[in-house]
């Protein structure tokens, strides 16, 4: 999970950096913060949604 983690981590970043809109990086914060709260009772499924998430925003970056 913690690889996980900092991809989307990264990502998150890079997303920032590359101007993505607020609304859009809000938008993410909240599925982020949403996704963490599974931690505990299915790490599975929060690896994989981060994993998407990352994917999501590595491409918002690579638009820019």
């Amino acid at each position: 999970m913690l690889d996980a983690d900092k991809r989307l981590r990264r990502a998150y970043l890079a997303a920032l950096a590359g101007g993505a809109g607020s609304q859009v990086i809000s938008r993410y914060q909240r599925r982020w913060i949403k996704v963490r709260r599974e931690a505990d009772d299915a790490p599975e499924y929060v690896i994989d949604e981060y994993n998407a998430l990352a994917k999501e925003l590595e491409s918002l970056s690579a638009e820019r």
